[in-house]
């Protein structure tokens, strides 16, 4: 039995408070960068919200070098954002497995204070496998989000290079 019990000492509960710090850390940073890209996305004009069809086309067509430069430009700045989510998206996929790795430190520590009737440390350590479940819905919901912005940042793309198209 004191084997078992083994995992539910001091040392071993306090390496998994820290790999849960860990993980709430991670997660909590990941969510302020989408923030920041989600500023960006409500404070930047989208040439396809503002405009309808006709004034785009006309807005394209324009032979003002202003307007050209202007719309290289956002093609630019949104082809470069469009590349900074998709690799923060891959960043998230990849790093996620610090929640899960909390998950399963607490999972085996739950199974070997329940195995020696330690039910206050069985019932903390299982608060920590919730809080870590969430943790992983939240990151499934936060990569949800990241794929809205790509697809309203990927129409604009497709718009400004279909304009590019013809004025060339």
């Amino acid at each position: 039995m004191e084997s078992v019990a083994g995992h539910c000492v001091e040392a071993t509960w306090n390496k998994a408070l820290n790999l849960q710090q860990e993980a709430e850390d991670w997660y909590n940073k990941k969510a302020l960068l989408f923030n920041q890209f989600l500023i960006a996305y409500q404070n930047q004009p989208l040439l396809h919200k503002t405009f309808d069809q006709d004034d785009m086309r006309s807005l394209i067509r324009s032979n003002s070098k202003i307007h050209q430069k202007k719309l290289d430009q956002q093609f630019e700045a949104l082809t470069l954002t469009v590349a900074q989510i998709n690799n923060e998206v891959s960043r998230v996929r990849e790093q996620s497995d610090i929640v899960k790795l909390a998950y399963a430190n607490w999972a085996s520590i739950y199974d070997h204070c329940n195995q020696a009737g330690l039910a206050i440390n069985s019932a903390s350590s299982q608060r920590y496998m919730q809080i870590n479940q969430n943790i992983l819905q939240d990151t499934k919901t936060l990569l949800n989000k990241y794929k809205f912005l790509l697809d309203v940042y990927e129409k604009e793309v497709k718009v400004l290079e279909s304009g590019s198209q013809q004025r060339n």
